[in-house]
């Protein structure tokens, strides 16, 4: 119980100083915004790691084969910032 609720209050994302920062629980890490190669929207279930709690989110993959599925509640707003950082990120929409 304690788990799940340490899930739903302590899942958060910031992108600071050119880093992606998130924290889902006792999850945390940080992706340089130079790292991130694509931002693909999507609703469907992706395997892999997924510090998100809904399913209206976006998959980032960086490095040449890291993928991460998280869900701000602004998902065009962090769009957005991230590709203000790096221009050369490629962004997909597959809201299916």
């Amino acid at each position: 119980m304690f788990y799940c609720l340490r899930l739903w209050f302590d899942t958060w994302y910031a992108i600071k100083e050119g880093k992606l920062e998130y924290r889902s629980g006792p999850f945390r890490d940080v992706i340089e915004v130079d790292r991130i190669k694509t931002i693909t929207f999507s609703k469907s279930i992706m395997s892999g790691f997924r510090p998100a709690l809904g399913f209206h989110g976006m998959i980032i993959r960086y490095d040449r084969w890291n993928n991460i599925y998280i869900a701000p509640k602004d998902r065009e707003e962090m769009t957005a910032e991230l590709v203000k950082i790096n221009g050369e990120i490629e962004v997909v929409r597959h809201d299916n």
